[in-house]
């Protein structure tokens, strides 16, 4: 089996972003996609997305113009794969990522680019979600902390009344001096 592409990502960050996509992916639905994260490899770097159909979660690893460009290869992750991947990244400073026609390919690598453990997962089958087409174009945008988001959404949450989940919803309004 031939590789499509490779890149290499830092441990931590990848760990990180790859709990927080698990959060976000619909383990449960029918749509087996929507229960997988898509690796997405670029020149650039390398990012994570997972979405449950209402709310979606994107990440780089590496370069912020990768979010606008095409991917070189992609492939869907499994959810049930992630803790694998997880307790693989934790016995390295880097993972090593390779998209195969069928499987993706996670390996630790040393300070010397020894490889420690690998894990390998097929690919689920199924198309993901156009994400792309559901993030907006940044002509207006302002930068916060995001401890001050945060806080909001807190503030807000605390203040709604309880229900169903899939009706509540909440409007955070940001000016340039405050959430």
């Amino acid at each position: 089996d031939k590789p499509i592409s490779h890149g290499v990502v830092l441990s931590a960050e990848f760990i990180r972003l790859l709990g927080a996509c698990e959060t976000n992916a619909d383990t449960y639905s029918t749509r087996f996609a929507l229960g997988s994260v898509l690796v997405e490899l670029h020149t650039e770097g390398v990012m994570l997305v997972a979405t449950d159909g209402r709310r979606m979660l994107w990440g780089n690893l590496g370069d912020a113009s990768a979010t606008h460009s095409q991917p070189i290869a992609s492939g869907l992750l499994p959810c049930l794969a992630i803790d694998s991947v997880v307790a693989l990244a934790k016995l390295a400073d880097r993972v090593a990522i390779t998209v195969f026609d069928n499987h993706l390919r996670f390996e630790a690598l040393d300070a010397t680019d020894n490889v420690v453990g690998e894990v390998c997962s097929r690919l689920v089958e199924g198309c993901f979600p156009g994400w792309r087409q559901v993030i907006p174009v940044q002509e207006n945008s302002v930068s916060f902390l995001a401890s001050d988001l945060l806080n909001a959404a807190k503030t807000c949450k605390g203040a709604m009344k309880s229900g169903d989940p899939e009706q509540t919803g909440m409007l955070l309004t940001v000016t340039d001096s405050h959430v």
